[in-house]
Formats: structure tokens, C-alpha cells, sequence
């Protein structure tokens, strides 16, 4: 959280050039962040724990959780599909941008920061799923309660926004030119799940391998 808040501050920090992302960064957040909150939760409420390194294989116990989580956190981690790398292409592209405007040079650090944090992130994410759901339990004399269908629907729903959006993000792209248009942006960037190979493509790939 205090990441994505850190990106949300420094985007509206450039101007024009990043309010394009932060609106769709912030619903993107809603999505997954508010979902894997919700995961965590259920967790903590099934198992009685919050060490990770206790926990694990709760992906046969509660599949409809794990699939939330994955899709949150892929989501979190900006990989295809998912509303996470739609935020990130734009992130990526205005920051390229600001470097093309300003000749590089010291501006150079914006992506290269951008890189870190987002594999940090990718880490983070992929860390959490692996080790909740898909590795061996550690803690064999843990008790785990099943949780109730209606108490894991809430996050699988914010959850399948987020998958929705990274799969169709032109439904999204009208609320982003809705908010942008005569305000702050006079021509707001055209969202698709795919635009090709360019640098903010290879540049997100890059950062998953």
C-alpha cells in the first residue's frame, strides 16, 4: 500500500503527464488491493495465524480464494491480462515520455526506479500467492477452518474487476476519457490490451523476466 501510494504521489507530481495514470492506477487499486486485503483476512480468520512461514496448501481447501488471490495479486504484479499491466503500460509510457521531453540525462532515474519497485512488487506478489496457497504447509499442527462460500465472494468479485478491465480496458478507457477530457488531458491515451510492440511493452516484460 504504501508503495502504490508512493507511485500515486509521484505521478500526480508530473503534471499533466501523470494524471492519465493515476485515475486508472487508483481503480486498478481498488480491484486488487481491496480484494487481497479481504484474502488476507479470511486467512487470518481460517487459520488463526499471520506468519507466512506457517502457512501453506490452502489452495485445496479454499480453490475459490486461491483463485481470488491469484488474480489479485497477477493484478499486483502487472502480468497480461490482468488490469495491473493496462496501469503499468501507461506508467511506463508516460515516464518514457518525460525522459524523450527532458533529453534524459538525470531523468533517467524515473524509469530506473519505476524497475526496482515494480520487481520488488512482482516479488512481493508472487511470494504471497506461492506461499498461502500452492507450497506444502509448513505448520502441520494448524488447525483450518473452512471458510463459507459467501465469505470468500466479496473478494472474488473485486477480483474479477480487475481481471475484466485487463481483458476488455477500452470499457475502462471511457471512464479515464470522461474524467480527463476538458480538465486536465485534451487527447487521453486509447487503452487496448495490446498496441503493439513498443518500448513501454518490452519495457514491462522486461521487469516480469
Amino acid at each position: 500500500t504504501v508503495s502504490q501510494l508512493g507511485f500515486l504521489i509521484g505521478f500526480y507530481g508530473l503534471g499533466t503527464l501523470g494524471l492519465e495514470h493515476d485515475f486508472f492506477q487508483i481503480l486498478n487499486h481498488v480491484f486488487y488491493k481491496g480484494s487481497l486485503f479481504m484474502v488476507a483476512g479470511i486467512i487470518i480468520h481460517s487459520i488463526g495465524t499471520k506468519d507466512i512461514r506457517k502457512i501453506g496448501g490452502l489452495a485445496s481447501v479454499m480453490p475459490l480464494t486461491a483463485i481470488t488471490a491469484t488474480i489479485a495479486g497477477l493484478s499486483m504484479a502487472g502480468i497480461p491480462g490482468t488490469m495491473g499491466f493496462v496501469s503499468k503500460e501507461i506508467m511506463v509510457s508516460k515516464v518514457l515520455e518525460l525522459v524523450t521531453v527532458n533529453g534524459g540525462g538525470i531523468y533517467w532515474l524515473f524509469p530506473a526506479c519505476l524497475f526496482i519497485s515494480a520487481m520488488c512488487l512482482i516479488a512481493t506478489s508472487l511470494r504471497f500467492i506461492y506461499h498461502c496457497f500452492y507450497r506444502k504447509i509448513q505448520d502441520s499442527t494448524l488447525s483450518i477452518h473452512k471458510p463459507k462460500l459467501m465469505f470468500q465472494l466479496p473478494p472474488f468479485m473485486l477480483s474479477l474487476g480487475a481481471l475484466f478491465l485487463g481483458l476488455f480496458p477500452e470499457t475502462g478507457g471511457h471512464l479515464l476519457n470522461q474524467l480527463n477530457s476538458g480538465i486536465h488531458h485534451v487527447s487521453p491515451s486509447h487503452l487496448a490490451i495490446f498496441h503493439g510492440i513498443n518500448e513501454p511493452l518490452l519495457f514491462g516484460l522486461s521487469i516480469i523476466t
